[in-house]
Protein backbone atom coordinates (compact mmCIF):
# COMPACT_ATOMS: atom_id res chain seq x y z
CA UNK A 1 0.00 0.00 0.00
CA UNK A 2 3.05 2.44 0.41
CA UNK A 3 4.65 1.60 -2.19
CA UNK A 4 5.07 4.35 -5.04
CA UNK A 5 4.31 3.36 -8.44
CA UNK A 6 4.49 4.55 -11.87
CA UNK A 7 3.41 4.38 -15.37
CA UNK A 8 3.35 6.37 -18.35
CA UNK A 9 0.50 8.19 -17.38
CA UNK A 10 0.40 8.70 -13.42
CA UNK A 11 1.64 7.68 -10.03
CA UNK A 12 -0.16 5.47 -7.54
CA UNK A 13 0.54 5.99 -3.80
CA UNK A 14 -1.74 3.98 -1.33
CA UNK A 15 -0.66 6.56 1.30
CA UNK A 16 -3.95 8.56 1.45
CA UNK A 17 -6.41 5.68 1.13
CA UNK A 18 -5.12 3.64 3.55
CA UNK A 19 -5.24 6.48 6.51
CA UNK A 20 -8.70 7.40 4.82
CA UNK A 21 -9.72 3.80 5.48
CA UNK A 22 -8.01 3.50 8.84
CA UNK A 23 -8.10 7.23 10.56
CA UNK A 24 -6.77 5.71 14.12
CA UNK A 25 -3.79 3.32 12.36
CA UNK A 26 -0.84 4.98 14.09
CA UNK A 27 -3.17 4.46 17.42
CA UNK A 28 -3.41 0.97 16.72
CA UNK A 29 -0.73 -0.05 15.19
CA UNK A 30 1.45 1.74 18.18
CA UNK A 31 -0.74 -0.34 20.67
CA UNK A 32 -1.06 -3.38 19.12
CA UNK A 33 2.54 -3.72 17.07
CA UNK A 34 4.71 -1.03 17.97
CA UNK A 35 7.70 -3.14 15.63
CA UNK A 36 5.71 -2.24 12.69
CA UNK A 37 5.61 1.55 13.07
CA UNK A 38 8.92 1.65 11.46
CA UNK A 39 7.98 -0.11 8.70
CA UNK A 40 5.31 1.95 8.59
CA UNK A 41 7.79 5.46 8.57
CA UNK A 42 9.11 3.68 5.84
CA UNK A 43 6.62 4.13 3.77
CA UNK A 44 6.38 7.67 4.09
CA UNK A 45 9.31 9.14 2.70
CA UNK A 46 11.30 9.00 -0.67
CA UNK A 47 14.52 10.04 -1.12
CA UNK A 48 16.47 10.43 -4.81
CA UNK A 49 19.14 8.89 -6.33
CA UNK A 50 21.26 11.40 -7.75
CA UNK A 51 23.05 14.68 -6.22
CA UNK A 52 22.75 17.77 -7.30
CA UNK A 53 24.88 21.07 -6.06
CA UNK A 54 26.00 17.90 -2.67
CA UNK A 55 22.28 18.23 -1.85
CA UNK A 56 19.63 15.24 -2.41
CA UNK A 57 15.79 15.58 -2.74
CA UNK A 58 14.24 13.88 0.14
CA UNK A 59 10.01 13.91 0.48
CA UNK A 60 8.22 13.20 3.56
CA UNK A 61 4.79 12.69 3.31
CA UNK A 62 3.34 13.27 6.97
CA UNK A 63 0.06 15.54 6.28
CA UNK A 64 -1.61 12.56 8.15
CA UNK A 65 0.63 12.15 10.25
CA UNK A 66 0.68 15.87 11.23
CA UNK A 67 -3.28 15.79 11.72
CA UNK A 68 -5.97 17.40 9.86
CA UNK A 69 -7.12 20.12 12.84
CA UNK A 70 -11.17 19.17 11.94
CA UNK A 71 -10.68 16.16 11.87
CA UNK A 72 -8.13 15.75 15.17
CA UNK A 73 -10.01 18.17 17.24
CA UNK A 74 -8.28 16.62 20.44
CA UNK A 75 -4.30 16.98 19.67
CA UNK A 76 -3.65 14.28 22.09
CA UNK A 77 -5.85 11.91 19.93
CA UNK A 78 -3.31 13.08 16.58
CA UNK A 79 -0.49 10.64 15.62
CA UNK A 80 2.00 12.51 17.42
CA UNK A 81 -0.23 12.72 21.02
CA UNK A 82 -0.81 9.09 20.26
CA UNK A 83 2.76 8.12 20.30
CA UNK A 84 3.75 10.67 22.93
CA UNK A 85 1.32 9.07 25.48
CA UNK A 86 2.81 5.63 24.18
CA UNK A 87 5.92 6.52 25.73
CA UNK A 88 7.70 4.78 22.88
CA UNK A 89 11.01 7.08 22.63
CA UNK A 90 12.78 5.13 19.34
CA UNK A 91 10.16 5.88 17.28
CA UNK A 92 11.67 9.52 17.42
CA UNK A 93 14.22 8.57 16.19
CA UNK A 94 13.03 8.29 12.87
CA UNK A 95 13.75 10.60 10.10
CA UNK A 96 9.77 11.07 9.58
CA UNK A 97 8.87 11.88 13.15
CA UNK A 98 12.52 14.27 13.80
CA UNK A 99 11.31 16.11 10.47
CA UNK A 100 7.07 16.50 11.77
CA UNK A 101 8.83 17.17 15.15
CA UNK A 102 10.61 19.86 13.46
CA UNK A 103 7.75 21.34 11.68
CA UNK A 104 5.19 21.44 14.46
CA UNK A 105 8.77 23.09 16.88
CA UNK A 106 9.16 25.37 14.53
CA UNK A 107 5.98 26.51 13.39
CA UNK A 108 4.53 27.51 16.64
CA UNK A 109 5.97 25.19 19.41
CA UNK A 110 9.05 27.06 20.14
CA UNK A 111 7.70 30.38 20.29
CA UNK A 112 4.45 29.53 22.58
CA UNK A 113 6.96 27.82 24.51
CA UNK A 114 9.65 30.70 24.88
CA UNK A 115 6.68 33.15 25.29
CA UNK A 116 5.61 31.15 28.07
CA UNK A 117 9.04 30.61 29.65
CA UNK A 118 9.71 34.26 29.57
CA UNK A 119 6.36 35.31 31.66
CA UNK A 120 7.28 32.90 34.23
CA UNK A 121 10.57 33.77 34.31
CA UNK A 122 9.40 37.49 35.23
CA UNK A 123 7.36 36.84 37.72
CA UNK A 124 10.26 34.37 39.07
CA UNK A 125 12.10 37.22 39.26
CA UNK A 126 9.59 39.49 41.03
CA UNK A 127 8.83 37.24 43.48
CA UNK A 128 12.57 36.91 44.33
CA UNK A 129 12.80 40.81 45.06
CA UNK A 130 9.73 41.19 46.53
CA UNK A 131 9.06 38.35 48.63
CA UNK A 132 13.23 36.84 49.13
CA UNK A 133 15.67 40.49 48.73
CA UNK A 134 12.89 43.00 50.52
CA UNK A 135 11.36 40.59 52.34
CA UNK A 136 10.94 42.40 55.42
CA UNK A 137 10.83 45.93 54.01
CA UNK A 138 7.69 48.25 54.09
CA UNK A 139 9.20 50.54 51.30
CA UNK A 140 6.65 51.56 48.34
CA UNK A 141 8.51 49.76 46.27
CA UNK A 142 8.98 46.73 47.75
CA UNK A 143 4.91 47.00 48.37
CA UNK A 144 4.46 47.80 44.55
CA UNK A 145 6.90 44.50 43.58
CA UNK A 146 4.64 42.55 45.80
CA UNK A 147 1.52 43.88 44.22
CA UNK A 148 2.32 43.30 40.67
CA UNK A 149 3.55 40.17 41.48
CA UNK A 150 -0.18 39.12 42.89
CA UNK A 151 -1.59 40.68 39.82
CA UNK A 152 0.55 38.44 37.22
CA UNK A 153 -0.02 35.40 39.07
CA UNK A 154 -3.68 36.36 39.35
CA UNK A 155 -3.79 36.50 35.51
CA UNK A 156 -1.83 33.35 35.13
CA UNK A 157 -4.49 31.66 36.93
CA UNK A 158 -7.44 33.34 35.28
CA UNK A 159 -5.74 31.79 32.18
CA UNK A 160 -4.72 28.22 33.27
CA UNK A 161 -8.52 27.64 34.39
CA UNK A 162 -9.51 29.41 31.32
CA UNK A 163 -7.43 26.51 29.69
CA UNK A 164 -9.15 23.62 32.00
CA UNK A 165 -12.54 25.05 31.29
CA UNK A 166 -11.79 24.41 27.68
CA UNK A 167 -10.20 21.29 27.88
CA UNK A 168 -12.99 19.74 29.86
CA UNK A 169 -15.94 21.03 27.23
CA UNK A 170 -14.34 20.29 24.05
CA UNK A 171 -13.31 16.34 25.73
CA UNK A 172 -9.22 16.74 25.84
CA UNK A 173 -9.37 14.85 29.21
CA UNK A 174 -7.83 11.22 30.63
CA UNK A 175 -9.91 9.23 32.37
CA UNK A 176 -8.37 7.88 35.71
CA UNK A 177 -9.83 4.52 36.39
CA UNK A 178 -11.10 3.79 39.84
CA UNK A 179 -10.62 0.63 39.45
CA UNK A 180 -14.30 -0.42 41.33
CA UNK A 181 -17.67 -0.46 39.78
CA UNK A 182 -18.95 1.01 41.96
CA UNK A 183 -16.85 4.47 42.13
CA UNK A 184 -17.00 6.85 38.54
CA UNK A 185 -14.13 7.07 36.55
CA UNK A 186 -12.10 10.32 37.54
CA UNK A 187 -11.90 12.87 34.62
CA UNK A 188 -8.67 15.11 34.78
CA UNK A 189 -7.96 17.77 31.99
CA UNK A 190 -5.04 16.88 29.84
CA UNK A 191 -3.61 19.89 31.18
CA UNK A 192 -3.19 19.07 34.38
CA UNK A 193 -1.78 15.50 33.54
CA UNK A 194 0.93 17.15 33.56
CA UNK A 195 3.50 17.94 36.85
CA UNK A 196 4.76 20.90 35.51
CA UNK A 197 1.27 22.47 35.02
CA UNK A 198 -0.38 21.25 38.16
CA UNK A 199 3.07 22.49 39.96
CA UNK A 200 1.86 26.09 38.17
CA UNK A 201 -1.31 26.42 39.04
CA UNK A 202 -0.78 25.47 42.51
CA UNK A 203 2.14 27.86 42.71
CA UNK A 204 0.46 30.48 41.17
CA UNK A 205 -2.71 30.00 43.77
CA UNK A 206 -0.30 30.86 46.62
CA UNK A 207 1.81 33.58 44.97
CA UNK A 208 -2.03 35.26 45.35
CA UNK A 209 -1.81 34.36 48.62
CA UNK A 210 1.51 35.16 49.53
CA UNK A 211 1.00 38.86 47.80
CA UNK A 212 -2.40 40.00 49.67
CA UNK A 213 -1.24 37.88 53.06
CA UNK A 214 2.00 40.03 52.98
CA UNK A 215 0.40 43.04 52.68
CA UNK A 216 -1.84 42.95 55.13
CA UNK A 217 0.64 41.87 57.83
CA UNK A 218 2.97 44.44 56.59
CA UNK A 219 0.39 46.79 57.51
CA UNK A 220 -0.15 45.39 60.77
CA UNK A 221 3.40 45.94 61.44
CA UNK A 222 3.34 49.41 60.90
CA UNK A 223 0.53 50.32 63.26
CA UNK A 224 2.68 47.82 66.26
CA UNK A 225 5.24 49.25 68.41
CA UNK A 226 8.41 48.84 66.39
CA UNK A 227 10.61 45.49 67.72
CA UNK A 228 13.74 45.93 69.38
CA UNK A 229 15.96 45.10 66.59
CA UNK A 230 14.10 47.45 64.18
CA UNK A 231 13.07 45.25 61.88
CA UNK A 232 9.37 44.08 61.52
CA UNK A 233 9.04 40.46 62.29
CA UNK A 234 6.26 38.80 60.10
CA UNK A 235 3.91 36.14 61.53
CA UNK A 236 5.36 32.49 60.61
CA UNK A 237 2.56 30.99 58.82
CA UNK A 238 3.33 33.62 56.08
CA UNK A 239 6.98 32.56 56.35
CA UNK A 240 6.29 28.92 55.55
CA UNK A 241 3.71 29.94 52.96
CA UNK A 242 6.23 32.25 51.41
CA UNK A 243 9.29 29.50 51.64
CA UNK A 244 6.99 26.96 50.13
CA UNK A 245 5.80 29.25 47.17
CA UNK A 246 10.07 29.20 46.48
CA UNK A 247 10.82 25.88 46.20
CA UNK A 248 7.67 25.70 43.97
CA UNK A 249 8.30 28.33 41.41
CA UNK A 250 12.48 27.79 41.17
CA UNK A 251 12.09 24.12 40.60
CA UNK A 252 9.64 25.14 37.68
CA UNK A 253 13.06 26.51 36.32
CA UNK A 254 13.93 23.34 35.60
CA UNK A 255 11.95 23.53 32.57
CA UNK A 256 13.57 25.81 30.47
CA UNK A 257 16.42 23.39 30.27
CA UNK A 258 13.84 21.02 27.59
CA UNK A 259 15.35 23.87 25.16
CA UNK A 260 18.65 21.91 25.10
CA UNK A 261 18.29 18.90 23.72
CA UNK A 262 20.68 16.93 25.73
CA UNK A 263 19.08 18.75 29.10
CA UNK A 264 15.87 17.52 27.77
CA UNK A 265 16.66 14.17 28.21
CA UNK A 266 18.26 14.69 31.84
CA UNK A 267 14.87 16.48 32.35
CA UNK A 268 12.92 13.47 31.47
CA UNK A 269 14.74 11.57 33.37
CA UNK A 270 14.54 13.40 36.41
CA UNK A 271 10.61 12.80 36.00
CA UNK A 272 10.74 9.60 35.53
CA UNK A 273 12.58 9.13 38.88
CA UNK A 274 10.27 11.29 40.37
CA UNK A 275 7.54 9.30 39.01
CA UNK A 276 9.09 5.86 39.81
CA UNK A 277 9.99 7.66 43.96
CA UNK A 278 6.31 9.03 44.40
CA UNK A 279 5.02 5.64 43.80
CA UNK A 280 7.49 4.25 46.28
CA UNK A 281 6.80 6.93 49.04
CA UNK A 282 3.19 6.46 48.64
CA UNK A 283 3.66 2.63 50.05
CA UNK A 284 6.18 3.79 52.54
CA UNK A 285 3.90 6.72 53.72
CA UNK A 286 1.52 3.97 54.61
CA UNK A 287 3.39 1.16 56.41
CA UNK A 288 4.87 4.32 58.40
CA UNK A 289 1.35 5.27 59.47
CA UNK A 290 0.38 2.01 60.81
CA UNK A 291 3.62 1.54 62.41
CA UNK A 292 2.88 4.97 64.16
CA UNK A 293 -0.47 3.82 64.61
CA UNK A 294 1.09 0.75 66.72
CA UNK A 295 3.48 2.20 68.77
CA UNK A 296 0.72 4.85 69.82
CA UNK A 297 -1.26 2.01 71.08
CA UNK A 298 1.38 0.87 72.80
CA UNK A 299 2.12 4.34 74.53
CA UNK A 300 5.61 3.84 73.70
CA UNK A 301 8.09 6.50 75.82
CA UNK A 302 9.52 9.39 73.37
CA UNK A 303 7.00 10.99 71.94
CA UNK A 304 4.38 7.70 70.99
CA UNK A 305 2.04 8.44 73.29
CA UNK A 306 1.02 12.07 72.73
CA UNK A 307 -1.42 10.78 69.55
CA UNK A 308 -1.19 9.38 66.22
CA UNK A 309 0.48 13.12 64.24
CA UNK A 310 3.40 12.75 67.32
CA UNK A 311 4.02 9.15 66.87
CA UNK A 312 4.28 9.48 62.54
CA UNK A 313 6.58 12.56 63.42
CA UNK A 314 8.88 10.02 66.30
CA UNK A 315 9.03 7.34 63.62
CA UNK A 316 9.98 9.43 60.62
CA UNK A 317 12.81 10.50 62.21
CA UNK A 318 13.98 7.37 63.47
CA UNK A 319 13.53 6.12 60.08
CA UNK A 320 15.88 8.63 58.37
CA UNK A 321 18.08 8.28 61.16
CA UNK A 322 17.32 11.89 63.02
CA UNK A 323 16.46 10.48 65.96
CA UNK A 324 17.92 7.59 66.85
CA UNK A 325 17.81 8.07 70.77
CA UNK A 326 13.72 7.45 71.21
CA UNK A 327 14.49 3.77 69.70
CA UNK A 328 16.91 3.10 72.28
CA UNK A 329 15.15 2.67 76.00
CA UNK A 330 11.70 0.85 74.51
CA UNK A 331 9.44 -2.14 75.61
CA UNK A 332 9.92 -5.49 74.27
CA UNK A 333 7.00 -4.82 71.83
CA UNK A 334 7.41 -1.64 70.75
CA UNK A 335 11.08 -2.04 70.26
CA UNK A 336 10.15 -4.90 67.86
CA UNK A 337 7.83 -2.55 65.92
CA UNK A 338 10.51 -0.53 65.41
CA UNK A 339 13.11 -3.21 64.68
CA UNK A 340 9.86 -4.70 61.77
CA UNK A 341 9.93 -0.84 60.32
CA UNK A 342 13.68 -0.26 59.64
CA UNK A 343 14.16 -3.34 58.00
CA UNK A 344 10.77 -2.43 56.00
CA UNK A 345 11.90 0.94 55.02
CA UNK A 346 15.47 0.99 55.27
CA UNK A 347 16.65 -2.49 53.49
CA UNK A 348 13.16 -3.14 51.65
CA UNK A 349 11.10 -0.46 49.99
CA UNK A 350 14.63 2.04 49.77
CA UNK A 351 16.50 -0.56 47.85
CA UNK A 352 13.37 -1.71 45.59
CA UNK A 353 13.52 1.78 44.83
CA UNK A 354 17.54 2.11 43.94
CA UNK A 355 17.03 -1.20 42.05
CA UNK A 356 14.14 0.38 39.75
CA UNK A 357 15.73 3.76 39.51
CA UNK A 358 18.69 2.31 38.41
CA UNK A 359 17.00 0.31 36.21
CA UNK A 360 15.08 3.24 34.62
CA UNK A 361 18.19 5.58 33.83
CA UNK A 362 19.90 3.03 32.38
CA UNK A 363 16.88 2.10 29.81
CA UNK A 364 16.99 5.97 29.47
CA UNK A 365 20.42 6.57 28.87
CA UNK A 366 20.25 3.85 26.00
CA UNK A 367 18.11 6.26 24.25
CA UNK A 368 18.83 9.51 25.28
CA UNK A 369 18.72 11.44 22.03
CA UNK A 370 15.28 9.92 21.62
CA UNK A 371 14.03 10.51 24.90
CA UNK A 372 14.74 14.40 24.34
CA UNK A 373 12.99 14.39 21.01
CA UNK A 374 10.08 12.67 22.72
CA UNK A 375 10.11 15.40 25.54
CA UNK A 376 10.34 18.18 22.87
CA UNK A 377 7.17 16.68 21.05
CA UNK A 378 5.03 15.88 23.89
CA UNK A 379 5.35 20.25 24.69
CA UNK A 380 4.39 20.45 21.05
CA UNK A 381 1.59 18.56 21.58
CA UNK A 382 0.53 20.94 24.69
CA UNK A 383 1.51 23.77 23.41
CA UNK A 384 -0.85 22.41 19.98
CA UNK A 385 -3.94 22.13 22.33
CA UNK A 386 -3.88 25.50 23.54
CA UNK A 387 -4.34 26.91 20.13
CA UNK A 388 -7.76 28.01 18.69
CA UNK A 389 -8.94 25.84 15.52
CA UNK A 390 -8.57 28.99 13.17
CA UNK A 391 -4.61 29.07 14.01
CA UNK A 392 -4.02 25.34 13.92
CA UNK A 393 -5.61 25.77 10.40
CA UNK A 394 -3.66 28.57 9.44
CA UNK A 395 -0.31 26.30 10.60
CA UNK A 396 -1.30 23.52 8.49
CA UNK A 397 -2.29 25.41 5.51
CA UNK A 398 1.62 26.65 5.25
CA UNK A 399 3.07 23.76 5.63
CA UNK A 400 1.63 23.64 1.74
CA UNK A 401 0.46 19.68 1.62
CA UNK A 402 -1.96 20.37 -1.49
CA UNK A 403 0.98 20.73 -3.93
CA UNK A 404 2.65 17.81 -5.74
CA UNK A 405 5.74 16.91 -4.76
CA UNK A 406 8.49 16.65 -7.18
CA UNK A 407 10.61 13.81 -7.99
CA UNK A 408 12.95 15.76 -10.38
CA UNK A 409 12.31 18.85 -12.56
CA UNK A 410 9.24 18.75 -14.03
CA UNK A 411 8.19 15.64 -12.81
CA UNK A 412 5.46 15.74 -10.24
CA UNK A 413 4.66 13.35 -7.52
CA UNK A 414 1.60 12.54 -5.07
CA UNK A 415 1.20 15.57 -2.80
CA UNK A 416 0.80 15.14 1.09
CA UNK A 417 3.94 15.99 2.63
CA UNK A 418 7.15 18.27 1.72
CA UNK A 419 10.19 18.09 0.17
CA UNK A 420 13.58 18.95 1.84
CA UNK A 421 16.60 19.26 -0.19
CA UNK A 422 19.46 17.27 2.46
CA UNK A 423 23.11 17.22 2.18
CA UNK A 424 24.36 13.98 0.34
CA UNK A 425 25.65 12.72 3.66
CA UNK A 426 21.58 11.46 4.04
CA UNK A 427 22.69 8.58 1.72
CA UNK A 428 25.09 7.05 4.65
CA UNK A 429 21.74 6.91 6.73
CA UNK A 430 20.38 3.68 7.24
CA UNK A 431 16.97 4.35 5.81
CA UNK A 432 18.49 6.07 2.71
CA UNK A 433 16.41 4.00 0.09
CA UNK A 434 17.54 5.71 -3.25
CA UNK A 435 14.42 6.21 -5.58
CA UNK A 436 11.98 3.71 -4.56
CA UNK A 437 9.51 4.23 -7.21
CA UNK A 438 8.46 1.28 -9.07
CA UNK A 439 7.66 2.49 -12.50
CA UNK A 440 6.45 0.11 -15.34
CA UNK A 441 7.26 1.70 -18.78
CA UNK A 442 5.12 -0.31 -20.84
CA UNK A 443 1.37 -0.34 -22.57
CA UNK A 444 -0.88 0.53 -19.35
CA UNK A 445 -4.20 1.01 -18.34
CA UNK A 446 -5.84 1.81 -15.42
CA UNK A 447 -8.04 -1.07 -15.42
CA UNK A 448 -5.29 -3.17 -15.56
CA UNK A 449 -4.16 -5.21 -12.50
CA UNK A 450 -0.07 -4.14 -11.55
CA UNK A 451 2.04 -6.33 -12.75
CA UNK A 452 3.50 -8.90 -10.43
CA UNK A 453 7.01 -9.48 -10.12
CA UNK A 454 6.98 -12.62 -9.40
CA UNK A 455 9.20 -14.92 -11.65
CA UNK A 456 7.23 -17.92 -13.45
CA UNK A 457 7.82 -21.20 -14.04
CA UNK A 458 7.74 -22.02 -17.63
CA UNK A 459 8.38 -25.19 -20.13
CA UNK A 460 11.68 -24.16 -20.87
CA UNK A 461 12.74 -23.61 -16.98
CA UNK A 462 15.33 -26.51 -15.99
CA UNK A 463 13.41 -28.98 -13.95
CA UNK A 464 16.42 -29.80 -11.16
CA UNK A 465 14.21 -32.10 -9.04
CA UNK A 466 13.10 -34.39 -12.04
CA UNK A 467 16.55 -34.24 -13.90
CA UNK A 468 19.31 -34.00 -11.30
CA UNK A 469 17.96 -35.63 -8.20
CA UNK A 470 19.06 -39.19 -7.74
CA UNK A 471 16.40 -41.89 -7.76
CA UNK A 472 15.62 -43.17 -4.71
CA UNK A 473 14.45 -46.88 -5.19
Amino acid sequence: LLAIRADRYRYYYGRETLFKTHPDLVQFVARQMPALLEHLFDGLMWHAQMVQDGRVRVNYYIREMYGVPEEAKDVWTSPMGVLVLAAQSNVFNHPVMEKLLEVKWERFGLKIYVGIQIWYMIMLIMFTLGFVTWQNSCAKDAEIVRLVTGGMAAVTLLLQSGVLCYQFHSGQVSRCASGVKMIPDLVVPRFLMNPWNSARYVSSAMLIANAFMDLSCLDSLRRSPAPPSGVPVREHGVNVLGAVTAIFIWMQLIQVLILSERMAAFTYAVGRMVKDFAQNFTVIIVVMVSFSAAMTILEAPGGFGDGLGSSLYTVVKIAIGLNSDEAVDQESWAMACLMVLTIIVNIGFLNILVAQLVLAYSALSSDQEGCAKMNRAYICVEMESFLPMRYRRKCFDECGFDAPLEFDSSDEGPSGGIQVLCPSSVRTHPKYVPDRVVRFTGDASPMDPWPTNKVEEDEEAPNILKEDAPAID
